[in-house]
């Protein structure tokens, strides 16, 4: 039995939203993460690695097994000295190629699915339209970084406008804008629908949140021992193993986040403009 195809261009409540999102990951399951494992599972590999890398050596840390020139460090600025600073930038730097990359596939699989329909297109297709929207994505992404900052001597403006300028890389992929463009869109967007937007990425962070705990439970049962109970080397060996493997589990769980958000502005989008609905009358007409 073909599975009826879903209308993302319409009105939603943040039930449907949650419940249309795992079904077309359900449905859509094998092409988009063939998709996303395919053009960003380099990326997603390299910020699992080098962050299970930085997990082991804080734990190193925790447990005072680091020396500094062969002394044992001691007080807040040894153990600062001695964080693993490479594995540090190294996952800060995959993380965010990472993360902008399954935001751009995931935009552009959703995309190509509206407007071809479900099989109708295939994964390079996805990747010629994404990696040219990389660049502005990633001037975004600095963008927003730096308006988090300057509202930084604040408690709630970053918390504001990390709400309200989120869909600024739904707005790249789908209406081809600029990077400030994209930002005046989002926010034009989101406008009067705050603490609805606020409720829906809570609830979806909640339920990513908790599958992610149970995965990350054997890596918090060795981090607990290394720490308390006297530093193991073989031990260390089996905890990197395992939590690299959750940190490719949790970031590939954030996909449902970019779905989710995908299906949350086509319902902005409708409810302000109403396309699809001037799109039928011009047919009519």
């Amino acid at each position: 039995m073909i599975p009826q195809p879903i209308n993302f261009q319409k009105v939603r409540g943040i039930g449907e939203v949650l419940s249309d999102t795992f079904l077309f990951l359900k449905q859509e399951f094998k092409p988009f993460f063939t998709t996303i494992v395919y053009y960003a599972g380099i990326f997603i590999f390299l910020y699992a690695i080098s962050g299970a890398l930085y997990q082991s050596g804080v734990m190193k840390l925790q447990a005072g097994k680091l020396n500094n020139g062969g002394a044992e460090t001691s007080g807040i600025f040894g153990m600062f000295a001695n964080l693993p600073w490479k594995s540090l930038i190294a996952m800060i730097l995959s993380s965010v190629v990472a993360q902008t990359l399954i935001m751009l596939l995931t935009f552009g699989f959703v995309k190509n699915y509206i407007e071809l329909g479900s099989g109708n297109f295939t994964s390079k297709q996805v990747w010629t339209e994404a990696r040219k929207l990389f660049l502005p994505s990633v001037g975004l992404f600095f963008l927003l970084a730096l308006i988090m900052i300057v509202t930084l001597v604040t408690i709630f403006l970053p918390i504001y406008f990390s709400i309200s300028l989120s869909l600024g890389f739904a707005v790249i992929v789908f209406e081809r804008k600029g990077a400030s463009a994209a930002v005046n869109r989002s926010a034009f967007l989101i406008k009067q629908n705050w603490w609805l937007t606020f409720g829906l990425y809570f609830l979806v962070s909640i339920l990513i949140g908790v599958l992610g705990f149970v995965f990350s439970m054997t890596t918090l049962a060795i981090q607990m021992y290394q720490t308390f109970a006297g530093y193991n080397e073989w031990l260390s060996y089996v905890y990197l193993l395992v939590a690299t493997i959750t940190n490719l589990v949790n970031v590939t769980l954030y996909t449902s986040f970019y779905v989710a958000q995908s299906f949350y502005y086509f319902n902005l989008v409708e409810q302000k403009e109403s396309p699809s609905l001037l799109a039928r009358i011009q047919q009519i007409n």
